[in-house]
């Protein structure tokens, strides 16, 4: 597994932890705000 593989892999389970984000709803290319509907 590369790093970049790792961070993302991290990454993705804080979104679904923290913010309840459907693990499915979590690409590469999703922008926090417009995509994933997260806000400060």
């Amino acid at each position: 597994m590369t790093e970049q593989q790792t961070v993302y892999q991290e990454v993705s389970a804080l979104l679904v932890k923290l913010f309840e984000i459907d693990p499915q709803d979590i690409k590469p290319e999703a922008r926090l705000y417009e995509d994933l509907e997260l806000d400060s």
